[in-house]
């Protein structure tokens, strides 16, 4: 189709119109996958992808057009189940690459939650252990060494004197069994030591490693849970997480319906006006394109046959907006007025046979030319 007729705008820049509104979608759709041909290096199988979405997208952005230039009902309709499936088929991967950006965006930080969460329930655990542990003196290897020692002297002392049984000999028993207790008492501290030792040591690790998580994010997905705050205000009571689904389908449909309508809206919104009015019609509400002016009668001229006029030169004359339509007998009337004495009208009859081209429809009663 001859697009500068239609719209009044260049091809390249409705060509630029189309590419920046199928942006969105595009970017969406096909550079997961060209990614994924970096990453993973280049395969037939990833290029057939990545041409076919491509494709995709911009077919669907160049749907409306081929609607309006339909030529009949059939392939519009051809037109229209295309722009259907080419819209969810790009809605389904819409979805599909939203969410794992957002998922992306999310984990980092349910992550980071999950990790301080656990670190800070072992640390409550040590400290908790700490404090309900038993008092006890803190104890060293050498004091254990030292009461061995001394218990070892101690039964050295009581073989000595206990060659025979005596008050010396008594007296070194009762040493010995003292310094034996003083052993276990110390081996029992020793122990305690030793676990709060280790407890002290894991509290140290596990606290430097929280320090090195730095900043633990408050909440994981902040915008969906500002939007379910703002549906509770309005009474709709939704998780975060079923706002985050419907935040991902959200984006997807709005990318889709960019791609699909936003360029047919602003090629008519950027089309000049002479462009886009239409034929008058009694029962259509539209209004009389501008025509150009026909031949005027001079008073001057010597009287001669006036030639008849064609309903070709007509129609070029004025130039109706595609898809307009004007009733058959309004545009006879509209096709006299152009002759202005000038040219001689032909009959009606006359008139709808020149217009036989024309394409025509017919509604309660009354035939239409559709342009």
């Amino acid at each position: 189709m001859n697009l500068k007729n239609e719209t009044g705008l260049s091809p390249y820049l409705i060509a630029a119109i189309v590419i920046s509104c199928a942006a969105p979608a595009g970017a969406l759709n096909v550079w997961p996958r060209v990614e994924q041909i970096l990453h993973e290096g280049f395969t037939g199988h990833q290029l057939g992808i990545v041409l076919l979405v491509s494709m995709s997208v911009l077919g669907m952005a160049c749907i409306p057009f081929a609607m309006k230039k339909a030529d009949n009902l059939g392939f519009w309709f051809v037109c229209l189940t295309a722009g259907v499936f080419l819209t969810v088929l790009n809605y389904a991967l819409a979805v599909g690459a939203i969410g794992k950006a957002r998922d992306n965006e999310t984990n980092s930080a349910a992550s980071l939650r999950a990790a301080s969460e656990r670190l800070e329930k072992q640390i409550k655990e040590l400290k908790l252990a700490r404090s309900s542990a038993p008092s006890f003196k803190h104890t060293s290897e050498e004091m254990v060494s030292s009461a061995r020692e001394a218990v070892n002297l101690a039964i050295v002392a009581r073989d000595q004197e206990c060659g025979k049984v005596g008050d010396n000999c008594r007296a070194r028993v009762a040493q010995l069994a003292a310094r034996q207790a003083d052993l276990a008492e110390i081996l029992g501290n020793r122990e305690a030591t030793r676990k709060a030792d280790e407890r002290d040591a894991s509290l140290r690790s596990l606290e430097s490693d929280l320090s090195k998580l730095g900043t633990i994010p408050e909440r994981v997905d902040p915008q969906a849970e500002r939007l379910g705050n703002l549906l509770r205000t309005i009474g709709i009571e939704r998780t975060t997480q079923a706002v985050a689904d419907g935040l991902i389908s959200i984006l997807a449909i709005t990318a889709e319906v960019f791609a699909l309508v936003m360029p047919r809206i602003l090629v008519t919104a950027l089309a000049p006006a002479t462009v886009l009015v239409a034929l008058a019609g009694p029962s259509g509400g539209t209004t009389a394109p501008k025509q150009l002016a026909p031949p005027k009668a001079t008073s001057k001229s010597p009287p001669v046959a006036r030639p008849p006029a064609s309903a070709a030169d007509w129609l070029r004359a004025y130039r109706p907006a595609k898809g307009s339509k004007l009733d058959c007998w309004t545009a006879y009337q509209a096709y006299k007025k152009w002759c202005n004495g000038a040219l001689s009208p032909v009959s009606y009859t006359a008139f709808m046979f020149e217009m036989s081209a024309v394409k025509k429809s017919e509604e309660a009663g009354k035939a239409y030319f559709i342009f």
